[in-house]
């Protein structure tokens, strides 16, 4: 899993789909010439689809509206604060299900708000969920691969 934050609208998920593009391009250049050979022979069908995946665009969710289904089958998954909010408006606890995502879900990225700056909420409700986004966004920072800030567009390598 790789994690992606920063704070609103500063270019999150255009970092998410680079990082995303640039990571099929190293899992499938590496034994390019082997595959081209196997092309010519026409021998081994399994690289053709590997490439034809590697060439696919992302499968982007939105966290706001997503199921749980969804995030297992996503590239990147967007606002997954938002995701979060809902969950805890059910009075769920989130923890166990994002450890079930990142068990069958862990080369997604994780597109995460920052939502610590600013002016503390006044609602009670609105505290505890800005309080709950961070601290998930630690957990999934220990247990991430990789783990980008984003500011302005620029991306900064974190771990």
């Amino acid at each position: 899993m790789i994690l992606i934050t920063g704070g609103a609208y500063q270019g999150k998920s255009e970092v998410a789909k680079k990082i995303f593009m640039e990571k099929k391009k190293i899992d499938f250049s590496e034994n390019k010439l082997q595959r081209e050979q196997l092309y010519k022979k026409g021998t081994d069908k399994r690289y053709q689809d590997r490439d034809q995946q590697a060439s696919r665009n992302p499968i982007i969710v939105e966290g706001e509206i997503a199921s749980f289904q969804q995030l297992q089958q996503a590239d990147i998954i967007e606002h997954f604060h938002l995701w979060i909010r809902n969950f805890i408006m059910e009075e769920k606890n989130p923890y166990y299900v994002i450890e079930e995502l990142l068990r069958k879900n862990s080369e997604v990225i994780v597109e995460l708000t920052q939502l610590g700056c600013g002016i503390v909420p006044m609602e009670v409700f609105d505290r505890n969920y800005r309080e709950l986004v961070g601290r998930i966004g630690c957990y999934l920072a220990e247990h991430a691969q990789a783990v980008y800030l984003v500011n302005c567009g620029l991306s900064k390598r974190l771990k």
